[in-house]
């Protein structure tokens, strides 16, 4: 019987959910049914417990929320209670008719986590709906002298590939990494404000990098793969500044920023002049 000859029965439906919650390069699926499913060469596996709120069409973006029950000692969650992520988890929930000959999968509901919610031994997923970015406003530009553009980005234009330095961890204290990646070529603090790319369990991660003292960086956050040893990639930072961006990135055509200009807001009057300022 096909999908919807069964979805459509009041008598002869036998829905079962399959769950798809993949952070960076690893992808877990569950399903809540008795023993595992497999369709094609894809298996989820058996989770006991894990079950999703329910999900809203309604007008308000928080009630669109869907909260998924995981258990503390799923891996995603056992990763979240002791790390900040810098890798985005995405959630898939499909839906399949047992006894379908076509195994038909339409896909049920999908979206973004967002935050988590704690209580041992229950941990739940907060995620927001795929298309909940397209109903925020859109950020206006200010009036200023540094760039708005966040570097390596589209409007930005720069392959950030082409500015790494990269090496290896040689030492971890707290948040401060000390490698042997050459990070004084240009200045003392070149890498100030720029990030650092570790590899680990669930692909690339990420961190700001708040402080440079030579050839070590302090960094923002944990993360779990910072060990000696790993490979490591730095990333300078423009922060922003005009003459970095002219002379160092050979980048000043898409400066968006008014670094010669007073410090008046053209468009609302507001601000200093810079005969004011003396």
């Amino acid at each position: 019987m096909a999908f919807n000859d069964k979805h459509k029965s009041l008598y002869l439906g036998e829905p079962v959910f399959l769950y798809d919650i993949t952070m960076g390069s690893v992808t877990h699926r569950h399903t809540a049914a008795e023993l595992p499913i497999t369709v094609g060469a894809t298996t989820w596996a058996t989770h006991p417990g894990i079950i999703h709120s329910d999900v809203s069409d309604a007008g308000d973006q928080a009630a669109k929320e869907v909260t998924i029950a995981l258990g503390a000692t799923h891996p995603v969650a056992v990763y979240l209670s002791a790390y900040i992520p810098t890798i985005e988890i995405t959630v898939k929930i499909y839906l399949l008719e047992r006894g379908d000959v076509a195994e038909e999968m339409p896909l049920y509901w999908s979206g973004t986590f967002t935050r988590y919610r704690q209580h041992a031994p229950s941990f739940d997923l907060i995620c927001e709906p795929a298309d909940y970015e397209h109903g925020k406003e859109a950020m206006a530009p200010n009036y200023g002298p540094d760039c708005q553009w966040s570097q390596y980005d589209p409007n930005c234009q720069l392959a950030p590939g082409a500015f790494v330095e990269a090496g290896a961890v040689l030492s971890v204290s707290d948040l401060t990494i000390n490698t042997d990646a050459s990070l004084t070529a240009v200045a003392a603090d070149h890498f100030q404000g720029g990030y650092i790319e570790i590899t680990g369990d669930y692909g690339l991660e990420r961190a700001w990098i708040l402080s440079q003292s030579g050839n070590s960086v302090g960094i923002d956050r944990v993360l779990p793969a910072m060990v000696g040893g790993v490979a490591i990639n730095c990333y300078p930072s423009c922060r922003g500044d005009f003459a970095r961006c002219n002379t160092i990135f050979t980048n000043r055509l898409r400066f968006v920023g008014a670094p010669h200009a007073n410090m008046v807001n053209p468009f609302r009057g507001e601000g200093v002049k810079a005969t004011e300022r003396n």
